[in-house]
């Protein structure tokens, strides 16, 4: 029996312990973690790497930092392969590192665990209401946009000017009327220079946030404060993932809306904001289109459900307050 200390990979979290035999497979030490952390997936769907570079363990203190980089890490990916055979054996785990150096946090840490993460986005086609009103939306767009190209036209260089100013946070763009004024429509007419996406923001409740009580709302209301800034969020890792997903040739090609007509798997994981700007710079560099965002039915009290941007599974209102500080 050994002890193997775990961390989860990109996560700023303590190492956490698992108790194995030796003997035992890769498959097994998977089951174990899963186990241990509570997963609800399968524990076939997680990846395995020696947390060792070179002659050198991973640390605890290094792991809390949040370590994503596995580059040079041996990857166990046989789940029959036994673990004193691949590095994992009483002798091998332990540290050359004495007791207080083990309280002090640079003990060991043997395997880095990637979770998968990811979501499965689908237009909702079980509704002959809501088909029935997006073809009709569609038809009024390639309407709105035939008649009024011009004014469709000073909303994209709009659009346009907004991306090469580079401001930070970049402006956005308030339309607002009484209902039946073809707010809606006109979404649907401003293809033709970048892919983009419409998304219909729909309340969430305080069940919808990660510790929704965590943070006061002052802190939460400021675009500022220290968890936009420097917070690790499903928001950034979804826009994140909408970008790459505008990144294909399809889509760089067509420049139109991007619908979800067949089931599309988004890579997600929680992300810094960052990373979406390191995407962004990469686009920019690649003369990629870069998108934007198109949030229909927000109300004026809509700042109250900004703590939604720390929830996970993915929701229009969770990303509407972040999205243009970063773009």
């Amino acid at each position: 029996m050994v002890t193997l200390y775990c961390a989860i990979a990109g996560l700023k979290r303590n190492a956490f312990s698992v108790d194995i035999d030796t003997s035992q497979s890769v498959g097994h030490l998977k089951d174990a973690i899963a186990q241990e952390q509570k997963f609800d997936f399968a524990a076939s769907k997680l990846e395995l790497y020696l947390a060792k570079k070179g002659e050198s363990w991973l640390t605890e203190n290094e792991v809390k930092n949040g370590v994503r980089d596995i580059s040079g890490l041996k990857h166990l990916s046989a789940a029959g392969a036994i673990l004193h055979r691949i590095g994992l054996s009483d002798e091998q785990v332990v540290g050359e590192v004495d007791g207080i150096e083990v309280d002090a946090g640079n003990g060991p840490v043997n395997v880095l665990v990637v979770v998968p993460t990811f979501v499965i986005v689908e237009e909702d086609e079980s509704s002959e209401k809501y088909l029935s009103e997006l073809t009709y939306y569609q038809h009024c767009g390639r309407l709105i946009q035939y008649k009024y190209r011009d004014y469709c036209a000073h909303i994209l260089d709009k659009v346009d000017k907004f991306y090469d100013e580079n401001e930070r946070p970049i402006p956005f763009i308030c339309v607002e009327g009484s209902s039946g004024m073809g707010k809606s429509q006109l979404a649907f007419a401003l293809g033709g220079r970048r892919p983009y996406f419409y998304w219909l923001a729909t309340r969430l409740g305080t069940n919808s946030q990660n510790n929704p009580t965590s943070k006061s709302e002052k802190e939460i209301l400021d675009f500022k404060s220290d968890l936009y800034e420097n917070g690790l969020l499903w928001t950034y890792g979804f826009i994140r993932a909408l970008l790459e997903h505008c990144s294909s040739d399809e889509h760089q090609n067509s420049s139109r809306m991007i619908r979800f007509e067949n089931q599309t798997v988004l890579k997600a994981e929680q992300r810094y904001k960052k990373d979406v700007r390191v995407l962004l710079a990469k686009m920019k560099a690649e003369q990629k289109k870069l998108t934007f965002f198109v949030l229909d039915e927000m109300t004026s009290n809509a700042s109250k459900k900004l703590g939604a941007s720390r929830r996970p599974p993915f929701n229009a209102t969770s990303f509407v307050p972040v999205v243009w500080w970063l773009l």
